[in-house]
């Protein structure tokens, strides 16, 4: 379910300026009374919904699983938001190379890229520095794999899940898998609090970073 919506979020906004460009109607956009910001969140905001679908359906077999008992409830309530703040990053880094590029291709390539690099390469390369160089230190291969699995949404949304199912419904005694250790909810809340605040901060940036190249490329500075 995370796989599907971070795709879908990252080819939904992709087209969002490229699109009005080949329809060559970005002129007449630029004539509407409306501020550069509002442009580029109106675009986000639309791809936004239709990114709510998903979210929606399979927020709504968590809840099914809750209501008849066989996952903690309150677990659930805190899976919005890893889904909210991973489709917000990719939707604004989606429409940051929109803006960039002039073709969707390569927009929508630039976010896959993206999406492979953060999700794949940079823990694989973090995996190859623990065996290589931190191989006979085991505190550093700790401080490693607990800050890659932090990091990841998956991983999170991962030990999120597992605490869900395995706490049941009514118990707070079954602890949080954090990488190896197994940690508390004040812990593991800090983490995942952590994880959705950078992948919001990185959607400010690209949001920001847009409107800048709006500014200097679309015939306004307005």
């Amino acid at each position: 379910g995370l796989a599907l919506v971070t795709l879908l979020a990252a080819v939904s906004t992709t087209g969002a300026i490229s699109s009005e460009r080949e329809a060559q109607t970005w002129d007449v956009l630029m004539t509407v009374p409306l501020s550069g910001a509002h442009i580029l969140a109106s675009k986000i905001l639309a791809s936004a919904w239709r990114i709510a679908i998903p979210i929606g359906v399979l927020m709504l077999h968590f809840v099914a699983a809750a209501l008849l008992g066989h996952i903690r409830p309150f677990d659930v309530a805190l899976i919005p938001l890893v889904l909210a703040s991973v489709a917000a990053f990719y939707l604004a880094t989606g429409l940051l190379f929109s803006m960039i590029f002039k073709k969707i291709i390569t927009a929508v390539a630039c976010n896959i890229i993206l999406v492979i690099t953060l999700w794949a390469a940079i823990p694989i390369a973090a995996l190859i520095l623990m065996a290589v160089v931190f191989d006979s230190s085991r505190r550093a291969e700790e401080i490693i794999g607990t800050a890659v699995f932090v990091y990841h949404p998956a991983a999170m949304l991962a030990g999120l899940l597992q605490h869900a199912i395995d706490a049941g419904p009514g118990s707070w005694n079954v602890d949080y898998r954090l990488a190896d250790e197994q940690v508390g909810l004040p812990i593991f809340a800090i983490a995942l609090a952590g994880n959705a605040a950078a992948h919001l901060l990185g959607a400010a940036l690209a949001f920001a970073l847009t409107l800048r190249v709006f500014h200097a490329r679309g015939g306004r500075s307005s």
